[in-house]
């Protein structure tokens, strides 16, 4: 599948998420096929926690028993790691956060995955899925902070709430005061709209979802605040012809110097890097694009209170 896409679309860098089983022998296949990112699943380093987290793991067409199957998937997912180091995928560790399984176990997935050359961490909060028997205790805000602090001790962290991610600056560049304290800022502060980028850019298929790669927008849509405060869609604006690298990207950020971020299905990494270094963040996001922009304007807190 992804050697189609690639093929259709060589503009897109393809992202996938795998528990890394068998990942060391795909990995320059999926190079080869244009994925430049994994997100690699890990909710523990240590076969202790992975018996206590999975009832069973099949890596084949066995089903192995539990003790065998935990130390099988720490070996596959450090080899794993390693080859898609080697054959330049970024890696991304995505950790569930299980309060009373693996909540005192998280920085040392951090620490390990960062001396295997993880890129960066993103900590998920353990959300019960849909027909599940068993249900756990949800992680409050505290918890879920807590495992944020100790984990930015050993690796960038990134946070992915209903698809926006959201940087979180680690220990070594984090900006300190006379004390010596670190000032880390709030994520949401990283995506307001201000008086010189009051308008919010967004990449549509059908003009009603966000659900368009970055790469094949043909045109943008600008929303924003009217005269009457109002925040709606203003106009649109056509989007750089495709092909020429990052000077495309930078032709779309002067189109956009009125927008605070960009609104996208997905985006690849050259892209994001080009805008953020022009004050554009990308937001990848798939929804509706009246209710996501509502709530980046506030509106959707104030609905809520």
């Amino acid at each position: 599948a992804a050697d189609a896409v690639h093929t259709r679309y060589p503009e897109i860098d393809i992202s996938v998420r795998t528990l890394g089983i068998e990942g060391e022998q795909y990995a320059a296949r999926l190079h080869t096929a244009g994925v430049r990112q994994i997100d690699l699943v890990v909710n523990a380093v240590n076969t202790a926690y992975l018996e206590k987290l999975y009832a069973w793991i099949r890596p084949g067409r066995k089903t192995l028993k539990n003790e065998e199957a935990a130390t099988r998937l720490l070996q596959e997912q450090k080899k794993a790691l390693r080859a898609f180091n080697n054959t330049g995928i970024s890696v991304t560790v995505i950790t569930t956060l299980y309060p009373d399984n693996n909540e005192d176990h998280v920085e040392e997935i951090a620490r390990v995955m960062a001396q295997l050359g993880a890129k960066d961490m993103v900590i998920e909060p353990y959300r019960q899925e849909e027909g599940a028997e068993i249900f756990l205790q949800y992680p409050d805000e505290a918890m879920m902070e807590e495992a944020r602090r100790v984990c930015s001790r050993h690796i960038t962290l990134k946070e992915i709430t209903t698809g926006t991610v959201c940087e979180f600056p680690t220990v070594s560049n984090v900006a300190t005061n006379d004390s010596g304290t670190g000032n880390m800022p709030e994520p949401a502060r990283l995506f307001k709209p201000t008086k010189m980028r009051p308008n919010i850019a967004v990449v549509s298929a059908n003009g009603i979802d966000v659900d368009l790669h970055l790469g094949q927008a043909r045109q943008i849509l600008i929303y924003g605040p009217r005269a009457d405060g109002l925040v709606s869609l203003l106009e649109t604006r056509p989007a750089p012809e495709s092909g020429s690298g990052a000077q495309r990207w930078l032709a779309l950020a002067g189109k956009l110097k009125d927008c605070f971020a960009i609104l996208t299905s997905n985006a690849g990494e050259n892209p994001r890097k080009v805008l953020a270094g022009e004050g554009i963040r990308t937001l990848m996001i798939e929804g509706n694009i009246e209710v996501t922009v509502d709530a980046l304007y506030g509106g959707g807190k104030k609905r809520k209170k």
